[in-house]
């Protein structure tokens, strides 16, 4: 198993999926140009396919995944390099769009 299994809600799940799938291809389980496989990635995570492909899009608009046409989604080709200057721009956003959210939430939705 390349990935492991997940559990709970449905944005939860998105995330947890997103982020199993790429410690998978930073760590170098999945290596660059392997086709991803939704149904195959679902089973493996334990949940439905729409979280796995909605995780796969995100994934995508990062740049460690990309779209080959007749072979799908398969892992990116990247350089050490290019994986430090993306992990930084993602460290630098995530805190903003967090600050960002909170500002949007009320008591209720807490």
């Amino acid at each position: 198993m390349v990935v492991r299994r997940l559990e709970a809600g449905r944005d939860r799940l998105v995330d947890a999926a997103r982020e199993e799938i790429r410690a998978a291809i930073l760590s170098g389980r999945l290596q660059p140009g392997t086709p991803l496989s939704v149904p195959a990635l679902a089973g493996q995570l334990g949940i439905s396919r729409t979280p796995v492909r909605d995780a796969l899009m995100r994934l995508l608009s990062e740049g460690l995944v990309q779209e080959v046409r007749r072979k799908g989604i398969v892992v990116a080709a990247f350089d050490r390099r290019e994986l430090y200057e993306l992990n930084d721009v993602r460290a630098a956003l995530e805190p903003l769009a967090a600050r960002h959210a909170a500002t949007m939430l009320d008591e209720q939705s807490l």
